[in-house]
């Protein structure tokens, strides 16, 4: 791919990203990068946290659970725990984070996957939501929307740890004090 290339995709991903998120501008300058990631997380953290609180709410309501497969409520509960999960990863981040953030200058090139990832990533969390929201009934086969869920919990949780993981190989490959 042509350097000219490679910076019209990475800024189209910002952009893309910046119409979701407020707050988000780039990762190139180091001092919009902190800003950023900043303003990514807290987007991820309130909706993963809200996904969370609301699966354990319906795994909590008996009465949509009348007649349904015990089973069903027992992994609707761990899948709420898996979202918690998926909060408390991104809350943690791993000591890399903070040479990422204070990385010189990134070129177009070197921020792709970044925003490749987050891209990744929301669309994973808008996949999470569009399992969660349709309104659950007493008729809603349970079994078949914990089963739903679980597979879009599991990429989520995926695409979280590959985020995490490019951002470590980053830092890990470059010189120290660049």
């Amino acid at each position: 791919m042509g350097m000219h290339q490679a910076m019209s995709d990475s800024l189209e991903r910002a952009k893309q990203i910046t119409r979701r998120i407020s707050g988000f501008s780039s990762y190139t300058d180091p001092a919009e990068r902190r800003k950023s990631e900043h303003a990514f997380r807290d987007y991820a953290l309130e909706r993963l946290d809200r996904f969370a609180r609301n699966i354990q709410e319906v795994a909590a309501d008996t009465e949509l659970f009348a007649g349904q497969p015990a089973r069903a409520r027992i992994e609707l509960r761990l899948l709420g725990d898996r979202l918690s999960d998926a909060a408390d990863l991104v809350r943690s981040v791993p000591y890399e984070y903070g040479e990422f953030l204070t990385a010189s200058r990134l070129d177009a090139d070197e921020a792709e996957p970044f925003y490749a990832r987050d891209e990744r990533v929301l669309r994973e969390i808008s996949a999470v939501q569009s399992a969660i929201e349709p309104t659950l009934s007493p008729r809603t086969p349970l079994a078949e929307f914990v089963q739903t869920l679980g597979r879009e919990v599991h990429s989520l949780l995926a695409a979280i740890h590959e985020r995490q993981a490019g951002i470590s190989g980053f830092v890990r490959t470059k010189p120290r004090g660049v």
